[in-house]
């Protein structure tokens, strides 16, 4: 069975011996940060690119089945995260970090997370509703896609619209559950 933080640890110290000043986080979240993980679980880990060599980082590669998907978050997109304006928010709120480059990213990484907590007092609530009602309308521009299409029959177009219904319901759910 394959070690997938011993797979993690030799990343980060390539990071720390060919990128320390490239790299600004990395870390990691899912499966094994939820204690759901089983011998089949991939880890599920990304990073912050400080620099534009620092993007040369990201791979992906397989061993013994498992797949490892190294990807980049740039710090604008990890922002959006963070104000809900992006969708996997709770990468940024319940990843475990593995390395951090500076005490400076680790504190704007930490205010990302701040603004993410915050996002669940009282004072947000109506933005969380709108934000919530604005995904919802999305739906109803995807139901007259599909009858628009009725007419062809097109049965994995409307798969499609459907798939695109369901997870906008998803991340309506999510603003009015804060997370």
């Amino acid at each position: 069975m394959v070690d997938v933080f011993a797979v993690a640890d030799i990343i980060v110290k390539h990071i720390k011996t060919h990128f320390p000043q490239d790299v600004a986080i990395v870390g990691y979240y899912g499966s094994y940060l939820q204690g759901r993980a089983t011998e089949r679980s991939d880890l599920d880990f990304f990073f912050i690119p400080a620099t534009a060599k620092g993007r040369e980082v990201e791979c992906q590669f397989i061993i013994d089945g498992i797949s490892f998907d190294f990807w980049p978050i740039a710090w604008d997109r990890a922002e959006r995260m963070a104000r809900s304006e992006e969708w996997s928010t709770t990468i940024i709120a319940d990843c475990e970090l593995l390395y951090v480059r500076s005490e400076d990213d680790l504190a704007r990484f930490m205010g990302l997370r701040e603004i993410i907590s915050n996002m669940g007092s009282e004072s947000k609530a109506a933005d969380l509703i709108s934000k919530a009602e604005s995904v919802l309308k999305d739906c109803l521009i995807n139901l007259a896609k599909m009858r628009l299409t009725q007419a062809s029959k097109d049965l994995v177009y409307c798969r499609t619209q459907a798939q695109e219904i369901a997870a906008n319901i998803f991340k309506s759910l999510g603003f009015l559950n804060q997370s």
